[in-house]
Order: structure tokens, then C-alpha cells, then sequence
């Protein structure tokens, strides 16, 4: 999720340039997550998961910080440096 919000929020540029970087989109992924869970609360044979919530916010670290690592790797290779 939070890799489709960096995508989303910054149009595909470099988010490290721009104002809110990875933090925004990972605060959408997250506050995703809140309103999941909440919305389990009120379906039968659901619940709302603290548990859930976590992964889901671990998960959107992971993402940015995948995004930001590509980013990185990809800058790498451009200047040479990774061969």
C-alpha cells in the first residue's frame, strides 16, 4: 500500500526531493490500516486486530523503504558506481 501511495502522492518522482517524502505516504498506508480495522469491528466474524494494525504499519515501513532503496540502487547504477 505504502508503495502505491509514494507512486500516488509524488506522481512517480523522487519523494526524497519533495515535501512530505516517504512520510506522508506511509502515514496514508497507515491510517488505511486504522479505518481496515475499525470497519472489522463492525463486520459478524471479524474483529478489530491490534496485532493487524502492526503488521500493516510495519509493512508500510517496509514498502517506503523499499521504494527508497531502489531509488537508491537505481542512482547508483546511473553514476557507474555499482559496476
Amino acid at each position: 500500500m505504502s508503495v502505491l501511495a509514494v507512486w500516488a502522492v509524488h506522481e512517480g518522482l523522487d519523494p526524497a526531493r519533495k515535501p512530505g517524502g516517504y512520510w506522508l505516504p506511509i502515514l496514508i498506508a497507515v491510517l488505511y490500516g486504522v479505518s481496515d480495522e475499525f470497519h472489522q469491528s463492525f463486520v459478524p466474524a471479524r474483529d478489530a486486530s491490534v496485532m493487524d494494525l502492526v503488521s500493516d504499519t510495519v509493512g508500510a515501513f517496509l514498502g517506503a523503504g523499499i521504494v527508497a532503496l531502489g531509488r537508491r540502487l537505481a542512482a547508483t547504477l546511473s553514476l557507474g558506481l555499482g559496476s
